[in-house]
């Protein structure tokens, strides 16, 4: 061991000295803290470092008839008489003291004052000079087992300073203290020849770090044999001290518990409160010299106490649930003030989750209650006093569904997306459907009248939308069918109008049992859609009918928008008027003949459907519906459907989307193709877009045949399939980077090719498919385009090959 000369004998001393001398402070173990007895109970060694040459420290005095200190000494000590160190002239000094000690406490202080001064030829400078301490691990540790060095710096400025370390807490230490001075020669010029230098330290003083380490939850009963009026408190803190707790009903805290006896592990038990009341509270410990520890406020529930406390509405009914922290039982007190005057029955099964409903109530009042709860052993109790506000009561029909009233009749609310909400814009206009001004950017103006409901975001979201609460003969269906625009910019970010209906007249649109449609406009061209909803009104004859907007994650710019609601019964009705009814609603298709039901499912919102094709039997009206894959009873060519549903397009096409639907198997037979020109084909009505300027009806949905020179052809190995392009002279184009003609997709039939240049004839449902070039949603690269879909390999041939034609 190479602590100094003095070895391992002066190390072992340190023990003696902590052993055998009296004299230090209470709480410090450290003794002779001022050197006031010489250096007793210190060990001094030294600390040779290169050619800084090692020194015993001393000490003495630096003032009096008989100094021990007279280089560069300080004009009195920092405490007491005498100090401790080293000083030099024209030499260098390096030495301490060490002193072991156990201290069985938390984390403290350690603080020595220095004096430190430099001068050169009688120049002060700011220089290498320092006092500094270091703390090993263990009684009687070796210098060199210090894993902590800490120093004030050098400092050009006589006068005492401070040096402190910290002891992190229980264990074994020793302490050292020593003097750094710097070799001469690294300092000196040949032309200054006179070095002197002051290295001193005094006043060892020792300072507790009180703090509050952690704080248990309340122990509620804190005694057993007063369950309701009782709770300990318990928390730990870094050093012995007091404890102290202030409470009450609010952060004034009027009420104390105090303890004086000084310990780690503080426990306050608090009695005679008040059952089913919470209290605030803080603890605070203190310590002599130091300054206090106090926490932040918290909070505890006395028994039996009542949290999660809700009121929703379903049909006429007012239903109020809640949570009790103790199994009790369950009442509620109601009335239109605080007096209340009546009662829900007394529900006796005692439970820590509870629910009560009140009928017979007055619309659009303010009522007052409070919850009753007893448990055995524990002194009945009520809540403090809640009030709800009863709504409207509902109407015979759906008012106002255009917003022409405004709001009117219908309640707006908002949702939130995580924790943040953003209520939309509510109602927007006017902006007359006929009129020349615009909403968002001229983009929007209403279907039907000047107003609708509509939310616009720009690098933000905006999410909510309104209600409207029917009668509705329970266990009958209805429908709820909407108008809805959507846009957005920057992002495929979600953007959804949602049209949902709640059988059961509830008002809360983020309750289970609600029968959501969700949509949105697919090719991003702020046009109008349909869409809607079919449920089947519950037993309280009470139905909810959402519109709802639904944005998410921040995007350049989004916009949604709802207008002309219809609310009833499904209609009867065939194909052509379905496709060119100017109110979206309900429907029914009664006998229609199946034509194709398409290989490939499709996915909306998450689920697969199945596209099934109809026609009427003596017109070219045909329409897509989508059945759920999963259902038993699923159609295929040449049945017959009766089909309910609500109409909304999708990817173009309008598409009833089937609630319900029996088959009547065939074979019936399939109508016969319409053979006509390209430029006949699309068309349009109030609820299918067309894309070209099409000179004939809607036929999007029937069965045509179609013929011309192929301008482009790809085989689809995968699902045995022939896409091309045909042309038949009318030069049809769904966008300026696709080649001309109708695109079209041939079910192969094995060693027939399909070459560019050849001329074909194809039979099959004119339907519309969404290409998007590069696969990323909404890039504004999209672009929809009419599709030929065969059913069989039989649906088309080759009548002339491209080398006939040359």
């Amino acid at each position: 061991m190479a602590v100094s000369r003095i070895g391992v004998l002066l190390i072992g001393l340190c023990v003696v000295f902590t052993a055998t001398l009296t004299g230090a402070s209470a709480d410090c173990p450290l003794n002779n803290l001022s050197f006031e007895e010489g250096t007793d109970g210190w060990t001094r060694y030294e600390a040779p470092n290169g050619d800084m040459l090692g020194a015993l420290p001393v000490a003495g005095t630096v003032t009096g008839s008989s100094p021990t200190f007279t280089i560069l000494p300080p004009s009195a000590p920092a405490d007491g008489n005498k100090v401790c160190g080293l000083e030099s002239h024209n030499t260098t000094a390096n030495g301490g003291v060490c002193q072991s000690f156990n201290w069985p406490d938390g984390p403290v202080e350690i603080v020595v004052s220095q004096y430190v001064n430099f001068e050169l030829d009688g120049f002060p400078l700011s220089n290498g000079c320092y006092v500094r301490l270091g703390l090993a691990n263990g009684m009687n540790a070796d210098r060199t087992d210090v894993w902590q060095w800490v120093d004030a710096g050098w400092n050009n400025t006589p006068g005492w300073s401070d040096v402190s370390l910290q002891v992190p807490g229980y264990n074994a230490y020793t302490l050292f203290i020593e003097a750094v001075q710097p070799t001469i020669n690294s300092y000196m010029i040949p032309s200054y020849n006179d070095v002197k230098m002051s290295t001193l330290w005094d006043n060892v003083r020792w300072k507790p770090i009180l703090q509050i380490e952690s704080i248990q939850a309340p122990i509620v009963p804190g005694d057993e044999l007063r369950p309701d009026t009782t709770a300990t408190i318990k928390w730990t803190t870094s050093n012995k001290s007091t404890s102290r707790v202030e409470y009450g009903f609010d952060t004034n805290y009027p009420l104390h518990v105090d303890s004086s006896e000084k310990v780690m592990d503080h426990t306050i038990l608090l009695e005679n409160l008040v059952p089913s009341r919470t209290y605030h509270y803080r603890v605070i410990s203190t310590l002599d010299g130091v300054p206090d520890a106090v926490s932040g406020d918290r909070t505890f529930t006395t028994p039996i106490g009542f949290s999660n406390i809700n009121v929703t509405t379903e049909g006429l009914r007012n239903i109020i649930t809640w949570t009790t922290d103790r199994p009790s039982t369950g009442q509620v007190a109601y009335g239109l003030s605080m007096s209340y005057g009546s009662t829900t029955a007394l529900d006796q099964n005692t439970s820590t989750t509870h629910r009560a409903e009140i009928t017979g109530l007055s619309p659009l009042t303010v009522y007052h209650f409070k919850l009753l709860a007893t448990a055995t052993g524990y002194n009945s109790v009520s809540s403090a006093d809640q009030t709800f506000t009863t709504i409207a009561a509902p109407s015979t029909s759906l008012l106002n569904p255009s917003f022409e009233d405004g709001l009117n009749h219908w309640v707006q609310y908002s949702t939130s997306y995580g924790d943040i909400i953003h209520p939309i814009d509510g109602l927007v206009g006017p902006f007359p459907s006929n009129g020349t001004t615009r909403w968002s950017n001229g983009a929007f103006r209403a279907w039907d009248g000047s107003y609708f409901i509509g939310a616009q975001a720009e690098g933000t979201f905006k999410s909510g939308g309104v209600y409207q609460r029917v009668l509705w003969p329970a266990g009958t269906p209805c429908a709820l069918c909407a108008r809805m625009a959507t846009y957005v910019l920057g992002s495929s970010g979600t953007t959804n109008v949602r049209i949902g209906i709640d059988p059961n007249g509830g008002i809360n649109p983020e309750a289970g049992g609600i029968k959501w449609w969700m949509g949105s406009s697919s090719t991003n061209d702020d046009r109008w859609y349909p869409g809607g909803v079919i449920a089947t009104a519950g037993a309280e004859g009470i139905v909810t009918l959402f519109l709802d907007i639904s944005q998410q994650d921040s995007v350049a710019q989004r916009v949604c928008a709802i207008d002309d609601a219809t609310f009833g019964a499904p209609i009867v009705t065939d194909v052509t008027s379905l496709k060119s009814n100017k109110h979206c609603k309900g429907f029914t298709l009664q006998n229609k003949v199946v034509t194709q039901v398409q290989p490939q499912a499709v996915i909306y919102e998450g689920l697969p459907y199945y596209r099934v094709y109809v026609q009427e039997s003596t017109v070219p009206a045909g329409l897509a519906i989508l059945c759920d894959c999963n259902a038993s009873n699923l159609p295929q060519p040449g049945d017959k459907i009766t089909v309910t549903g609500t109409l909304m397009v999708m990817q173009g096409e309008a598409t009833l989307l089937a609630n319900d639907w029996n088959v009547t198997p065939g074979p019936f037979d399939i109508p016969n193709a319409y053979g006509m020109s390209q430029r006949s084909i699309g068309g349009m009505t109030s609820n299918q877009p067309s894309f070209y300027a099409s000179t004939g009806l809607c036929n999007v949905g029937s069965r045509m045949r179609l013929w011309g020179k192929v301008t482009d052809s790809v085989m689809d190995y995968y699902n045995n399939t022939i896409t091309v392009y045909f042309d038949d002279g009318s030069g049809l184009q769904a966008d300026p980077y696709t080649p001309l003609g109708v695109r079209a997709t041939l079910m192969s039939n094995g060693p027939v090719e399909v070459n560019v240049g050849d001329f074909i004839a194809a039979t099959g449902v004119l339907g519309i498919e969404l290409v998007d070039p590069d696969y990323t949603p909404n890039s504004h690269d999209e672009f929809l385009s009419y599709i030929l879909a065969t059913s069989a390999s039989t649906d088309w041939d080759v009548l002339y090959h491209a080398s006939q034609l040359q």
